[in-house]
Formats: structure tokens, sequence, C-alpha cells
């Protein structure tokens, strides 16, 4: 359900519960917190009472960003149709206001970011045995060459010095498309998950997808997203562990096999948030390009 609600001057927790009186009413003295480490989004969480809730307004949503597009209205999707499975939020509300989407939903309660890499791998094996993703409205072109290609995209709006250096690290080789669908999550860093009571859930919906199982894989093996949300790279024995326990070994071989892409565009994607002011991608990009040196030592 969309509302539109206009916001009156001040700050956010005086006019955020009129967005979401329709749905929850929150009482004047509930406590607003501001939830850190998101990167693009502003996050609440609100108790009061047996209360317990996060209200996320999507402000980025209209910025696009070439590897995490922010989907407000597909992350409550995702969170209606997963968190009966477990593997996300409850959702309370979608609400459309002029500072931009807002989203209500509840507090997942646990430790986030200090998910090992074999609950990590087991949850994303789930997530990945759950077919039902016709609904998602991105699907992503799988395959070394539609990945190089979204890699020389990045870098075509990158500086030029810079973004010839990448180019001339480009991986050889052809993997071709997958014939293996699967919901994925798009955004399976660290924090992202968070062991609880019930398991461990995803949250940060933002950019759900459908593709290439080794895309999430990718994404949360990935050293350069390791080091930008407080962890340090995955020692190689951690990942062997991740991998053995994801479980399935044609789609693990895919993934090594795609290893030096999956590097080589995260690595263009750290340069294209670089050049945008971003200004610790930089170090992040020197870890994939190492991994990726590693890779074909």
């Amino acid at each position: 359900m969309h509302n539109e609600i206009r916001p009156s001057p001040g700050r956010a927790s005086r006019w955020i519960p009129r967005a979401v009186d329709a749905h929850l009413v929150i009482p004047s003295q509930a406590n607003w917190q501001i939830l850190r480490g998101g990167r693009s989004n502003r996050l609440w969480r609100v108790r009061w009472r047996d209360q317990d809730i996060v209200i996320k307004i999507a402000a980025g949503a209209k910025r696009g960003n070439p590897l995490f597009p922010n989907l407000p209205e597909s992350e409550y999707e995702a969170m209606q149709r997963l968190a009966p499975h477990g593997l996300a939020p409850e959702p309370i509300a979608c609400l459309k206001t002029a500072a931009g989407m807002i989203l209500a939903y509840r507090h997942v309660r646990g430790i986030a970011g200090r998910v090992s890499p074999t609950e990590a791998a087991l949850t994303l094996r789930k997530l990945h045995d759950h077919h039902a993703w016709g609904w998602v409205s991105r699907v992503i072109p799988s395959g070394s060459g539609a990945i190089a290609a979204h890699a020389r995209a990045m870098l075509a709006s990158c500086p030029s010095p810079q973004a010839r250096r990448l180019l001339s690290l480009a991986p050889s080789g052809l993997v071709p498309p997958t014939r293996r669908i699967a919901l994925l999550h798009g955004d399976p860093v660290p924090a992202n998950l968070v062991a609880g009571e019930e398991g461990t859930k995803l949250i940060d919906w933002q950019c759900p997808a459908a593709g290439d199982p080794c895309e999430d894989i990718a994404i949360h093996l990935s050293p350069a997203m390791q080091a930008l949300y407080g962890h340090r790279p995955l020692r190689p024995r951690e990942k062997q562990a991740f991998l053995a326990a994801y479980g399935d070994p044609e789609i693990t071989a895919r993934y090594r096999r795609l290893a030096p892409f999956f590097h080589w565009r995260m690595a263009a994607y750290c340069l294209w948030k670089f050049v945008r002011g971003a200004r610790e991608y930089g170090s992040a990009m020197r870890l994939e390009i190492a991994m990726l040196g590693r890779i074909r030592a």
C-alpha cells in the first residue's frame, strides 16, 4: 500500500510517524535510534513497549547504481514473500513520500555481520533453492561475457588512465550463461546476514534479482565487500568452508571458473564509486586487484 505524505520541516522523527500512522501508530514517547552501516539509505530503529521496528527511507532510490540498485518496492515484496520462510524481516508498510519511499518492518533480533562462512553459505543455498522468483523486476544476465560487459560499461564512465589500467587486467576465457536461474538477494554482504534465535536471516533486500546463484556467492566472498563492512577478507580456508557448506558442486565449480570475472567487475565497481567521491573504495579496489593476481598466479 502506498500513501503520499509530504513531510513538515524538522527532525525526521517528527514526520515519519505520520507516514506510518495508517499502519502502526508510533507514540510520541517511542525511542528513535539511528542505525548506521547502510550505504544507500537512512534507517532508524524505533522501540516502545513490546514493539521493535525499523523505519527505512530509500532516499537514494533515484540515483542509479550499476551493481546495487535501490528498489524499495521490490524490497517490500521480497519481505512479503520470504518472511514466512525465515529468510527476511516481517514487513509492515511501504509508503510513498516526498522524501522518498519509506519501508517499515519488524526489527530482526540477532547479531549482524557475525555469521560464519558456513552459516552464510547455508542461508544463501536455502534462498537459491526457493524456486519462486518470477515476481522480481530485475534479471541479471549471466556468463563471463555478460559480467565482462558490465565491468566495461562501468569503466567507460571512469577517467581514462584509471580505466585503462583495469582494462589491461581483463580476464580471458569463456563461461556460458547459466541454465539454473535462482532468486538472488543481490547484496549478501556480511552486514546483511543476521544470526538470531530463529536462525540466520537476510536483511536489506534493496536489490533482489533473478540470475546465476554465483552472483550472490561472488558478492559475499568479495574481499572488497568484506572490508567495506568492517571485516578482513576471508582466508582461503574460510572460502573453502563456505563453498563446501553451500553443498552444490556444480554451482561452486562454476563460481571458481567465473571468479576472475567477478573480481575484475568488483574492481571496476570500486573504481566507479571511488571517482564519485567514495574514497574508501580505493583500498577496496586494490583488494580485488590483488585477489585477481593471486588467482592468476
